[in-house]
C-alpha cells in the first residue's frame, strides 16, 4: 500500500514538474504515458510546490520523480546524440554504484568485522573456561554420564 502510495506521489510530482515545461516540450511525451500519469496523480495527497527560479536539481522533489522525468526525456524528447550522452552518465554512475558495493559488501571488511567478534567470542569462551572447570570439578559423579546416573537412580528407588 505504501509503495503505490510512493508511486502517486512520484506520479504527481512528474505532472507538476511537467506542467512548467514549454507545451512544445511536453507534446512530445506519450499522450497514454501522460493520461497514465496523471490518473495516478489523482490517487496522491502530496502537496508539491515548484520553484521556478531553481534548476530541477536544486527543487525539492523525490529522487524518484528525476529518475522518472530523465526516462522520459531519454525516451520521447532526446536526440540520437543526447541519449548516447545520457546512456553514458548512466553507465558511469553504474559504476560508481557497484563500485560503492564492493566497498561496503568488501570480503575483507566483512572478514575484518568477523575477526573483532570472533575476538570477543574467545575472551567470552576462556572466561566461561574458568568458571566451566569449577563446575566440572562440582558436578562430578566418578565420570557417570547422566544417562547413566538416571538409570542408577530409578535402580536404587526399585530396590528399596
Amino acid at each position: 500500500m505504501a509503495e503505490q502510495q510512493e508511486i502517486c506521489d512520484i506520479a504527481r510530482e512528474t505532472i507538476y514538474v511537467l506542467s512548467n515545461f514549454e507545451p512544445a516540450f511536453v507534446a512530445k511525451i506519450s499522450k497514454r504515458v501522460l493520461n497514465d500519469l496523471k490518473q495516478l496523480a489523482y490517487k496522491s495527497n502530496k502537496i508539491v510546490s515548484i520553484d521556478k527560479t531553481k534548476s530541477l536539481n536544486e527543487q525539492n522533489i523525490m529522487p524518484e520523480t528525476r529518475d522518472m522525468i530523465a526516462v522520459l526525456y531519454y525516451n520521447y524528447i532526446a536526440s540520437p546524440e543526447e541519449k548516447k550522452l545520457i546512456v553514458q552518465k548512466w553507465n558511469e554512475n553504474e559504476v560508481r554504484f557497484q563500485e560503492k558495493l564492493k566497498r561496503k559488501y568488501n570480503l575483507d571488511n566483512l572478514l575484518k568485522k568477523d575477526e573483532v567478534s570472533r575476538e570477543r567470542h574467545v575472551q567470552k569462551t576462556d572466561e566461561e573456561e574458568k568458571y566451566s572447570g569449577m563446575l566440572n570439578y562440582v558436578g562430578d559423579y566418578d565420570d557417570e554420564n547422566i544417562f547413566q546416573r538416571i538409570i542408577n537412580k530409578i535402580k536404587d528407588f526399585f530396590n528399596k
